[in-house]
């Protein structure tokens, strides 16, 4: 892999081990008190549209999904900036 997509994959898998841990986290508050506020919960799983299953699916494959299309389309908007500039 080339050096200059190393930010894009670093990102890529800072923001899927964060989703990973916050799923863990809200796996385990089940017979205890709840490591992550319900107001955190509630506000942002109210934007994705659907039941619970389809907001796991969504939220695994959205990164999956980005970090193709931009790896994919990287090197020709590389090539529209420089001969834009």
């Amino acid at each position: 892999m080339d050096r200059k997509y190393l930010p894009i994959l670093v990102g890529f898998f800072v923001s899927l081990g964060i989703f990973l841990t916050l799923i863990t986290l809200g796996l385990l508050q089940k017979g205890g008190p709840p490591l992550i506020p319900y107001e955190y919960v509630e506000e942002f799983i109210v934007i994705i549209p659907g039941s619970m299953y389809t907001d796991i699916i969504i939220l695994y494959l959205l990164p999956i999904i980005f970090f193709g299309i931009f790896y994919l389309i990287a090197p020709y908007i590389v090539i529209l900036y420089l001969k834009v500039h």
